[in-house]
């Protein structure tokens, strides 16, 4: 049984070193976003616009003539002021088409932790009792998200891009929303050209 553990314990760091090593450290940016939050199905409703900010930073990049895949993270916020308040930490992996080096197709998948505030007092004083009541609730929950989008390639060092995003937060399709983005990538790490 040992021999086996140690065996399946070399198979899997092969494997971990293989799937590192496609990925290259040295390209790393910061991407600022804000976007409009609306939840609910996706390209249904686009007003009236409650905002969101988020920051990212790709860690890991595989970048080929074509295509480019990333990790990254962002944090993030939005303020829906009639449903939820909700700070959040995801993980993203993306894939991007590079169309004659100019435009960029942009694919996203991933997973992270939304914990939502929820509008309104955060405590009643019950007069009857003379005791307050918690009236404000806030909950965690796992978040998944999915989105696409196009970016602009010819730029040295920082690229627009637009971005539309589906979200949910747990299991239950009632906390589905959707978020369009405005925002710019900044690359840390300075080019061949320059």
């Amino acid at each position: 049984m040992r021999t086996i553990k140690v065996i399946l314990l070399i198979v899997f760091s092969l494997n971990y070193v293989e799937s590192y090593s496609q990925f290259n450290g040295e390209n790393k940016e910061i991407s600022l976003s804000i976007y409009n939050n609306t939840f609910g199905l996706p390209f249904v409703q686009f007003e009236p616009i409650y905002l969101g900010g988020e920051i990212g930073f790709t860690f890991l990049q595989n970048d080929k003539p074509i295509t480019t895949q990333k990790i990254s993270a962002q944090l993030g916020f939005f303020n829906h002021k009639l449903i939820a308040n909700a700070p959040y930490l995801k993980f993203t992996y993306s894939y991007q088409l590079k169309i004659l080096g100019t435009i960029g197709i942009n694919v996203y998948a991933g997973l992270g932790y939304i914990h939502t505030f929820y509008p309104g007092d955060a405590y009643s004083f019950d007069t009857s009792q003379g005791s307050y009541e918690k009236k404000q609730l806030n909950q965690a929950f796992l978040l998944t998200n999915a989105g696409f989008g196009i970016s602009y390639l010819k730029t040295k060092r920082i690229s627009p891009y637009i971005k539309y995003e589906l979200m949910m937060a747990g299991s239950d399709t009632e906390r589905l929303f959707t978020n369009f983005h405005l925002g710019i990538s900044i690359k840390l790490n300075k080019t061949k050209n320059e």
